[in-house]
């Protein structure tokens, strides 16, 4: 017999959610660690706390933000193109912006390593 596994969704509610999934949508909105900082009411020394977590890529709050930035981008990325197809002018023409940026920060990593 298959045993399913099923995925839960983070809790969003960013007052009840565990502190995984809040690091998860501060991933997806791009918060800087001074907005993440505000937002928690931490003093300057937990800031710096969760400053050096996120800088640590082993870090569980660090894989969390850096896995809600990827998703939020994605998710951004699917609406724009389903817009596009639609033929919505603004997004067809925002989308070939994004697609150009792309490849020039592609060939820039490519080419000079930055």
């Amino acid at each position: 017999m298959k045993e399913e596994t099923t995925e839960t969704a983070p809790n969003t509610d960013l007052l009840t959610a565990h502190p995984i999934d809040k690091f998860k949508i501060f991933g997806a909105l791009d918060y800087t660690i001074d907005e993440i900082a505000v937002i928690l009411d931490v003093s300057p020394m937990e800031r710096n706390v969760i400053a050096e977590r996120l800088d640590n890529p082993r870090d569980e709050l660090a894989i969390a933000y850096s896995e809600g930035k990827f998703r939020g981008k994605a998710q951004t990325d699917v609406a724009l193109t389903q817009l596009a197809w639609k033929g919505e002018s603004d997004a067809i023409e925002t989308l070939s912006e994004l697609i150009k940026g792309r490849k020039i920060d592609k060939l820039k990593k490519e080419l000079f390593g930055l």
